[in-house]
């Protein structure tokens, strides 16, 4: 399980770019050098320990910084469990450490394709337009690499690029919405970078931008009428703006005689489902269109009662979470505790007869012992610190509703209007 997991890490971080590789494959060199210095003299972690630390990486995180401690955290209990390496595979890193150190100074194929995208894009025969990209990458190491390289190619003078991630300071935040939202003619940033989908980009007060307005022809035993269906981005937040939760929801009615009637659940996903590649005539567009403006405030509460819905049916599942996160730590910490302990009591250790040890040896192994006897004592608080933090962070769950598209539905038969 270490080994695989160490190595599908590495390969996820090779994928997104050769920083977050060389920064991933840094911290297994430093956990193998400090696993054999302690080798005699501190814990062993076991494979339950490393398994709960791998299940914590599927949780959401709303700060890069915690989210890269938890993945450096389960990289180096994995690499503790690893047998000590040879001297073969200790060139091979030494090797693949190389490799990195120059990959991050070149730009690799999917940046140079990234580059071509962004200066059609963007940027034709060097003259700026008024179109603006969001690029996202999973790993702030990538994000930190991308924008050095685009610097390098002139997309960030003139406050042309700006970065967005978890952790960032509230009016940082706030400020880099505030310049992606204005008028381009106002505001010279064209390309955001961002390591996480944050929904917080689109205002919610009062200027809920439509990303995409699209139209689709549904089987006419789907639909008798048009049907128009809003699309929306569910945050929920938990404690220090914490994101608990986020997902897709949709709502909509159908528009008959000049009414919107709401649609359930059901009937709107099966209507989605349904959707076909086919659009409607351009007439029939331009009347759904001219209909819109009449209906929005319809579209908007019934998307409001789909979030209001949905946010009750996540209490339950949140509240198991908490539960299960809590337990998790517990079960951590105190396996940590139970592992301590056992190797301060272990015989050969307390056999040791110190026969040929320098003096300053002696008093490093003692050294190393009573820190574990430290650390066994801080445990039970560190346990109460852990679960108090997680209680907080789910604390209290607030939605957030941020509108992302707006989907026209047509039975067949009204495609030409």
């Amino acid at each position: 399980m270490a080994t695989e997991f160490v190595l599908k890490t590495l390969k996820k971080r090779l994928f997104s770019s050769p920083a977050a590789f060389a920064a991933t494959l840094d911290k297994h060199e430093q956990s193998l050098r400090t696993a054999k210095r302690r080798k005699t003299t501190t814990e062993r972690p076991s494979v339950a320990i490393l398994q709960r630390q791998i299940d914590r990486l599927d949780e959401e995180y709303g700060d890069d910084a915690a989210a890269e401690e938890a993945a450096d955290d389960a990289v180096d209990t994995a690499t503790r469990l690893f047998r000590e390496p040879t001297a073969e595979e200790l060139a091979l890193l030494k090797q693949m450490k190389a490799w990195a150190a120059t990959a991050v100074a070149r730009t690799d194929s999917k940046a140079q394709e990234l580059i071509r995208w962004l200066a059609k894009t963007l940027r034709p025969n060097g003259k700026w337009t008024n179109n603006r990209v969001i690029v996202f990458s999973e790993y702030r190491a990538t994000q930190n690499w991308l924008q050095t390289v685009l610097a390098t190619e002139g997309f960030s003078g003139g406050d042309r690029l700006m970065t967005m991630y978890g952790g960032m300071d509230s009016d940082q935040r706030e400020a880099v919405k505030a310049a992606f939202q204005a008028s381009p003619d106002v505001s010279p940033v064209r390309i955001l970078l961002a390591t996480e989908l944050r929904a917080e980009v689109w205002s919610t007060e009062g200027k809920k931008r439509l990303l995409r307005v699209a139209a689709r022809l549904v089987p006419d035993t789907v639909l008798r009428d048009p049907a128009m269906i809003a699309h929306a981005r569910l945050v929920v937040i938990g404690g220090d703006s914490h994101r608990l939760h986020e997902e897709i929801i949709t709502a909509g009615g159908v528009l008959r005689e000049g009414r919107f009637t709401r649609m359930k659940v059901g009937e709107v996903q099966d209507a989605l489902a349904a959707m076909k590649a086919e659009q409607p005539a351009k007439a029939m567009k331009e009347t759904l269109l001219g209909l819109y403006p009449k209906h929005a405030d319809s579209l908007r509460q019934a998307l409001e009662a789909r979030m209001k819905d949905r946010t009750t049916g996540l209490q339950k599942a949140l509240a198991e979470r908490a539960a299960k996160e809590a337990a998790d730590i517990t079960a951590i910490l105190t396996e940590l505790q139970r592992s301590i302990q056992e190797k301060l009591h272990d015989p050969e250790l307390r056999q040791l007869t110190f026969a040929g040890w320098e003096d300053e040896e002696r008093q490093q192994l003692e050294r190393n012992m009573n820190a574990l006897r430290v650390r066994v004592r801080e445990i039970p608080d560190e346990i109460k610190r852990e679960t108090a933090a997680v209680t907080a962070r789910f604390a209290d769950p607030q939605p957030r509703m941020f509108p992302v598209a707006v989907t026209f539905l047509v039975p067949e038969k009204m495609a030409r209007g």
